[in-house]
């Protein structure tokens, strides 16, 4: 994903086995849905050396999330759209999607309360303490 990935877990979780899976989890998202390595499945695809039909599960996934926002972005979010050859380029949706599976990982490990960052894209469960809601800040994106 080419970005600073930090964990903050206000009851000390961030330094555990769980976390470590979560983190483990982004790596291999890394490796295998990186454009930059020809080899990734997301460099296969860009190349077509693998159809859209014939992708992991994981990958068919994001595919299928990425159409979903170029339906509800009435077509500003396109993954075919930025590349000089119109090739799928699934980049756009990877890091979120990944960053949602890492704190599914976290709460199923018993981790309830986090704020993960990957680079913009936030995910907060639970608070900084008891009754203490998570405070963040969001940009427009146009401005």
């Amino acid at each position: 994903m080419g970005t600073m990935i930090s964990l903050f877990t206000p009851d000390g979780g961030a330094a555990s086995a769980v976390a470590d899976a979560a983190f483990g989890w982004l790596h291999e998202v890394d490796r295998r849905f990186t454009p930059f390595e020809p080899e990734s499945e997301v460099g296969r695809l860009i190349r077509g050396d693998v159809a859209t039909t014939d992708v992991s599960d994981e990958l068919a996934e994001v595919l299928e999330i990425a159409d979903a926002v170029q339906l509800l972005s009435g077509g500003a979010f396109d993954i075919r759209g930025h590349r000089d050859d119109g090739a799928p380029d699934p980049t756009g949706v990877v890091k979120g999607w990944a960053v949602g599976r890492a704190g599914a990982i976290l709460e199923a490990g018993g981790i309830t309360r986090f704020y993960l960052s990957a680079g913009g894209d936030v995910l907060v469960r639970g608070g900084q303490e008891s009754g203490v809601r998570w405070r963040i800040g969001v940009a427009h994106p146009t401005v």
